[in-house]
């Protein structure tokens, strides 16, 4: 029913365009359910980003409970290279994989589809937004996605998000919040492998098709 709802409210017009700046960090904060086999888990995630469009990488400080298991996991993505680090801090054991394809620019997709302006709080501090929908589809996704984002200048930077819909033999609802972003990478050093990745061997890796805004 909600999602008969979402598809009546949409409106369909032209997108011009709507990116974030090339390099920036911020927090995403995530809260939502999957069901998996018929067995339901609460997920919470917040991710500490720094994105670097122009040289292809992400780097993410994962802290994670999904059901009664707690990770924090430091996460390096370097598209040029076809890499993927995945550092557990809680024991230090670091994991090397082959991920394919480019990074997902940090855009609204073309296909995305109007559906309303809005504000956030009020009095003289309303934050304006605007609310872009679209249906995420590969072989082991299809997911509805809503992003709201808040415009400066040229830039857009997003403020929330609901998906919902199947992935990676899931079923899923998810809200996500972004706050805090800046421009530019304060410390480029977070894109660098630590030590106890030096000898470790390339793996293929589970590297799943990603879905929401960004694909994290």
């Amino acid at each position: 029913m909600l999602q008969g709802i979402l598809v009546l409210t949409f409106v369909s017009s032209a997108w011009a365009g709507c990116c974030m700046p090339k390099q920036w960090e911020g927090l995403q904060s995530e809260m939502g359910q999957t069901v998996t086999n018929g067995k339901a888990a609460m997920i919470l995630v917040t991710n500490a980003i720094s994105y670097d469009g122009t040289n292809s990488r992400i780097s993410l400080l994962v802290n994670s409970t999904a059901g009664s298991v707690v990770t924090v996991t430091r996460v390096i993505q370097n598209f040029n290279k076809g890499t993927q680090y995945n550092i557990d801090l809680l024991t230090n054991k670091c994991t090397k994989s082959k991920i394919t394809g480019s990074i997902t620019p940090a855009c609204v997709p073309d296909n995305a589809v109007y559906a309303q302006s809005l504000y956030f709080g009020g009095g003289k501090n309303q934050l304006p937004g605007d609310t872009y929908v679209w249906k995420q589809k590969s072989p082991t996704v299809s997911v509805d996605i809503a992003l709201t984002v808040s415009k400066d200048g040229n830039d857009c930077y997003p403020v929330g998000e609901v998906a919902f819909g199947t992935a990676n033999d899931a079923q899923l609802l998810e809200t996500v919040g972004f706050m805090n972003i800046t421009k530019g990478i304060r410390d480029p050093s977070v894109f660098t492998p630590p030590p106890s990745c030096k000898q470790v061997p390339m793996t293929d890796g589970t590297f799943k098709p990603s879905f929401r805004f960004l694909g994290l």
